[in-house]
């Protein structure tokens, strides 16, 4: 009874993987009839060792990536084509030859061989294979016996198809080919424009807003931070939103009191923080925050900040109001930053900056070291705004671009 069981998985395991009743070959052998039914020629049948050779071929192929017919010997013919995808469609590919196939001279051409081939009336069977390499592209291998192309015998065995209805396939035919190749060219070319006016409008936006503001912010935030010799803090995507958000809705009350108290807009920081105008938000003990606004330049607000450093003492450390930005700002147990900032019609920029864990909370001495070098203690190092040098390649590169696509 087991070696009656072992015999049937030898079967099974031989039906399956060598028979060539796999998807691919099945598909290939159909595609492979529906295009020789067209021309009332006879179907091919799959032929299992022509399968395994064939498959054996294109895995050759595929390692030496090159497509060379093997040496048959006249004893099959032989098809080879390779696809990023979809490898059945090479039997497609060598049909569509037969627009270059003149019936009135019937003869070889290398133009035509491998739809000739794919027609040839006297074949009968089908060997198919394909190997897919590393990266992605397949390697296909179609075998033919007996095999085609054979000198003298073309009239007989590539017959013109049978009706030009054909072509209500979709598939054959110059006139249908024709139109579908024009509307696709003439989609993709409108498709093209429509990506290249996204990209200008993308670009001219982009250099608008001078790049990335949270990714400047980061970096300015830890260069300040090392010169504490705290670790560098990382961006929250989540705390961003919700601090840019903020910063749009503050941007609004603070336009309304710059347009109704302020004219003179060389004192709007000063005359706000007296009149107590940046509102805290509720943060629930969630997330630090630190406030500004500014005419121009947002990302200066976190120099501003820590030039509080002149009111810190470090020899008293403890919370000081009049240093608290200051101290968040190089908070070394905060390890996330969310950065939002928004200009109102007014041309003013409300910044929103929050952190995570939330500074300002215990241990003063801990998490506001001294610089490591006094010369630092204006915070400006000799490097002044970091992110200006960012700006202007980033701006660069737009610009370049802008030109390219012009």
């Amino acid at each position: 009874m087991e070696a009656i069981q072992i015999l049937i998985l030898l079967f099974l395991y031989r039906f399956t993987a060598v028979e060539c009743i796999g998807r691919a070959e099945n598909i290939a052998l159909n595609e492979h009839n529906r295009l020789r039914k067209l021309h009332g020629v006879a179907p091919l049948k799959l032929k299992p060792d022509l399968c395994d050779a064939s498959a054996a071929y294109a895995k050759i192929l595929a390692e030496k990536q090159e497509l060379v017919h093997s040496k048959s010997d006249g004893m099959y013919g032989e098809n080879l084509c390779y696809r990023s995808s979809e490898p059945e469609r090479c039997v497609q590919i060598w049909y569509d030859e037969s627009i270059y196939y003149d019936y009135s001279r019937p003869r070889f051409s290398f133009k035509t061989g491998h739809f000739t081939q794919l027609i040839w009336a006297r074949t009968h069977e089908l060997g198919w294979g394909q190997y897919r390499d590393p990266n992605g592209v397949y390697y296909v291998v179609a075998r033919y016996t007996p095999p085609g192309n054979m000198i003298g015998e073309f009239a007989q065995n590539v017959p013109r198809p049978k009706s030009d209805r054909r072509n209500a396939c979709g598939k054959v035919g110059v006139p249908i080919n024709a139109m579908i190749i024009s509307i696709c060219f003439g989609l993709l070319k409108l498709a093209m424009e429509a990506v290249k006016i996204k990209m200008v409008l993308f670009l001219y936006w982009f250099a608008a807003v001078n790049a990335f503001p949270d990714e400047e912010a980061l970096i300015e935030h830890n260069r300040l931070r090392n010169l504490h010799g705290v670790p560098p803090l990382r961006l929250s995507r989540q705390l961003c939103w919700k601090a840019t958000a903020y910063a749009q809705v503050r941007s609004i009350d603070i336009r309304i009191i710059l347009d109704n108290r302020i004219n003179n807009r060389n004192g709007k920081a000063q005359e706000l923080a007296k009149q107590k105008y940046l509102y805290l938000s509720d943060t629930q003990g969630k997330y630090g925050e630190n406030l500004c606004f500014r005419l121009d330049d947002p990302e200066k607000c976190i120099q501003y900040w820590y030039d509080e450093i002149k009111e810190y003492d470090f020899s008293n450390p403890g919370p000081k109001l009049n240093a608290a930005q200051f101290t968040q700002v190089i908070w070394a147990s905060s390890t996330e930053l969310g950065w939002g900032q928004h200009q109102a019609d007014n041309g003013f920029y409300y910044v929103v900056a929050r952190y995570t864990p939330r500074g300002n909370t215990h241990s003063f001495e801990k998490n506001v070291p001294r610089p490591l070098s006094p010369y630092n203690l204006t915070g400006m190092s000799g490097s002044g705004r970091i992110g200006d040098s960012i700006k202007t390649v980033i701006i660069s590169i737009c610009l370049g671009l802008l030109i390219l696509l012009y």
